[in-house]
Protein backbone atom coordinates (compact mmCIF):
# COMPACT_ATOMS: atom_id res chain seq x y z
CA UNK A 1 0.00 0.00 0.00
CA UNK A 2 1.42 3.38 -0.97
CA UNK A 3 1.89 6.20 1.54
CA UNK A 4 -0.88 8.17 -0.19
CA UNK A 5 -3.30 5.23 0.07
CA UNK A 6 -2.37 4.68 3.71
CA UNK A 7 -2.94 8.38 4.44
CA UNK A 8 -6.35 8.40 2.71
CA UNK A 9 -7.43 5.19 4.45
CA UNK A 10 -6.40 6.62 7.81
CA UNK A 11 -8.18 9.89 7.07
CA UNK A 12 -11.31 7.95 6.05
CA UNK A 13 -11.25 6.01 9.35
CA UNK A 14 -10.72 9.26 11.27
CA UNK A 15 -13.71 10.95 9.62
CA UNK A 16 -15.84 7.81 10.02
CA UNK A 17 -14.99 7.67 13.76
CA UNK A 18 -16.06 11.31 14.12
CA UNK A 19 -19.34 10.60 12.33
CA UNK A 20 -20.01 7.58 14.56
CA UNK A 21 -19.17 9.58 17.70
CA UNK A 22 -21.47 12.50 16.86
CA UNK A 23 -24.20 10.23 15.51
CA UNK A 24 -24.18 8.08 18.62
CA UNK A 25 -24.36 11.17 20.83
CA UNK A 26 -27.32 12.53 18.89
CA UNK A 27 -29.10 9.17 18.88
CA UNK A 28 -28.52 8.74 22.63
CA UNK A 29 -29.92 12.20 23.33
CA UNK A 30 -32.96 11.70 21.10
CA UNK A 31 -33.76 8.31 22.65
CA UNK A 32 -33.35 9.63 26.17
CA UNK A 33 -35.56 12.68 25.55
CA UNK A 34 -38.33 10.65 23.89
CA UNK A 35 -38.28 7.93 26.54
CA UNK A 36 -38.34 10.51 29.33
CA UNK A 37 -41.20 12.38 27.68
CA UNK A 38 -43.27 9.20 27.74
CA UNK A 39 -42.70 8.83 31.52
CA UNK A 40 -43.28 5.10 30.96
CA UNK A 41 -40.85 3.08 33.00
CA UNK A 42 -40.66 0.17 30.58
CA UNK A 43 -39.74 2.51 27.71
CA UNK A 44 -37.20 4.39 29.84
CA UNK A 45 -35.62 1.09 30.96
CA UNK A 46 -35.40 -0.11 27.35
CA UNK A 47 -33.92 3.16 26.12
CA UNK A 48 -31.38 3.13 28.96
CA UNK A 49 -30.29 -0.37 28.07
CA UNK A 50 -29.98 0.50 24.36
CA UNK A 51 -28.01 3.67 25.13
CA UNK A 52 -25.53 1.70 27.22
CA UNK A 53 -25.17 -0.85 24.40
CA UNK A 54 -24.56 1.90 21.82
CA UNK A 55 -21.99 3.51 24.10
CA UNK A 56 -20.08 0.25 24.49
CA UNK A 57 -20.29 -0.83 20.85
CA UNK A 58 -20.02 2.49 19.01
CA UNK A 59 -18.87 5.33 21.25
CA UNK A 60 -15.91 3.57 22.88
CA UNK A 61 -14.42 2.37 19.57
CA UNK A 62 -14.87 5.82 18.02
CA UNK A 63 -13.23 7.51 21.00
CA UNK A 64 -10.28 5.12 20.68
CA UNK A 65 -10.02 5.40 16.90
CA UNK A 66 -10.13 9.21 16.80
CA UNK A 67 -6.88 9.93 18.66
CA UNK A 68 -5.09 6.92 17.14
CA UNK A 69 -5.91 7.92 13.57
CA UNK A 70 -5.42 11.61 14.39
CA UNK A 71 -1.92 10.92 15.67
CA UNK A 72 -1.14 8.80 12.60
CA UNK A 73 -2.35 11.59 10.30
CA UNK A 74 -0.32 14.23 12.14
CA UNK A 75 2.83 12.09 11.99
CA UNK A 76 2.27 11.33 8.31
CA UNK A 77 1.94 15.04 7.51
CA UNK A 78 4.80 16.03 9.81
CA UNK A 79 2.50 18.33 11.77
CA UNK A 80 3.89 19.28 15.19
CA UNK A 81 1.65 17.76 17.88
CA UNK A 82 1.49 21.09 19.71
CA UNK A 83 0.30 23.12 16.70
CA UNK A 84 -2.81 25.24 17.33
CA UNK A 85 -5.55 23.33 15.55
CA UNK A 86 -4.09 19.93 16.40
CA UNK A 87 -3.69 20.88 20.04
CA UNK A 88 -7.37 21.87 20.11
CA UNK A 89 -8.23 18.39 18.85
CA UNK A 90 -6.05 16.78 21.50
CA UNK A 91 -7.65 18.87 24.26
CA UNK A 92 -11.13 18.22 22.84
CA UNK A 93 -10.50 14.47 22.81
CA UNK A 94 -9.24 14.51 26.40
CA UNK A 95 -12.30 16.48 27.53
CA UNK A 96 -14.60 14.12 25.60
CA UNK A 97 -13.01 11.11 27.30
CA UNK A 98 -13.56 12.70 30.72
CA UNK A 99 -17.17 13.53 29.84
CA UNK A 100 -17.71 10.05 28.42
CA UNK A 101 -16.51 8.40 31.63
CA UNK A 102 -18.69 10.70 33.75
CA UNK A 103 -21.65 10.17 31.41
CA UNK A 104 -21.15 6.40 31.34
CA UNK A 105 -21.28 6.28 35.14
CA UNK A 106 -24.44 8.41 35.22
CA UNK A 107 -26.07 6.42 32.38
CA UNK A 108 -25.32 3.18 34.23
CA UNK A 109 -27.00 4.55 37.36
CA UNK A 110 -30.00 5.54 35.25
CA UNK A 111 -30.13 2.12 33.62
CA UNK A 112 -30.05 0.36 36.99
CA UNK A 113 -32.63 2.71 38.54
CA UNK A 114 -35.04 2.33 35.62
CA UNK A 115 -34.65 -1.45 35.58
CA UNK A 116 -35.32 -1.96 39.31
CA UNK A 117 -38.46 -4.01 39.72
CA UNK A 118 -41.07 -2.00 41.61
CA UNK A 119 -42.69 -5.07 43.14
CA UNK A 120 -41.93 -8.69 43.95
CA UNK A 121 -43.57 -9.96 40.76
CA UNK A 122 -40.88 -8.35 38.61
CA UNK A 123 -43.50 -6.38 36.70
CA UNK A 124 -43.23 -2.79 35.57
CA UNK A 125 -46.82 -2.75 34.42
CA UNK A 126 -44.77 -2.63 31.24
CA UNK A 127 -46.81 -3.91 28.37
CA UNK A 128 -49.61 -1.72 27.14
CA UNK A 129 -52.77 -2.91 28.86
CA UNK A 130 -50.82 -4.64 31.63
CA UNK A 131 -52.14 -2.37 34.32
CA UNK A 132 -51.01 0.87 35.82
CA UNK A 133 -47.44 1.70 34.89
CA UNK A 134 -44.90 1.71 37.68
CA UNK A 135 -43.45 5.01 38.79
CA UNK A 136 -39.99 5.91 37.54
CA UNK A 137 -37.78 6.03 40.66
CA UNK A 138 -36.56 9.40 41.95
CA UNK A 139 -32.98 8.10 41.68
CA UNK A 140 -33.46 7.91 37.91
CA UNK A 141 -34.59 11.53 37.64
CA UNK A 142 -31.74 12.76 39.86
CA UNK A 143 -29.20 11.01 37.65
CA UNK A 144 -31.01 12.24 34.54
CA UNK A 145 -30.43 15.87 35.53
CA UNK A 146 -26.67 15.19 35.62
CA UNK A 147 -26.85 13.18 32.41
CA UNK A 148 -28.60 15.99 30.58
CA UNK A 149 -25.86 18.48 31.43
CA UNK A 150 -23.04 16.06 30.70
CA UNK A 151 -24.61 15.19 27.34
CA UNK A 152 -25.18 18.83 26.40
CA UNK A 153 -21.58 19.79 27.25
CA UNK A 154 -20.21 16.72 25.44
CA UNK A 155 -22.22 17.54 22.32
CA UNK A 156 -20.95 21.13 22.38
CA UNK A 157 -17.34 19.93 22.80
CA UNK A 158 -17.78 17.47 19.91
CA UNK A 159 -19.09 20.18 17.60
CA UNK A 160 -16.47 22.74 18.63
CA UNK A 161 -13.67 20.19 18.21
CA UNK A 162 -15.01 19.23 14.79
CA UNK A 163 -15.09 22.89 13.80
CA UNK A 164 -11.45 23.32 14.85
CA UNK A 165 -10.44 20.16 12.99
CA UNK A 166 -12.28 20.96 9.76
CA UNK A 167 -11.33 24.63 9.59
CA UNK A 168 -7.94 24.16 11.27
CA UNK A 169 -8.47 27.20 13.42
CA UNK A 170 -5.31 28.89 14.73
CA UNK A 171 -3.27 27.41 11.91
CA UNK A 172 -1.53 28.87 8.92
CA UNK A 173 -1.44 25.40 7.36
CA UNK A 174 -3.75 24.64 4.47
CA UNK A 175 -3.22 20.88 4.43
Amino acid sequence: MSLASLYLTTKYLHVLAAIVMVGTSMANGAMRLEANRSRQRWLIAGASSLIMTLNRRLMVPSLILLPVTGLALALTLGTPLGSGWLLSGEVGTAVLWALFVAGFIVERKMELAAAESPDSSGSFGAAPGAGAPAEVPAAYWRADRWGLWIGAVATAVELITLYFMVFRVASSSSQ
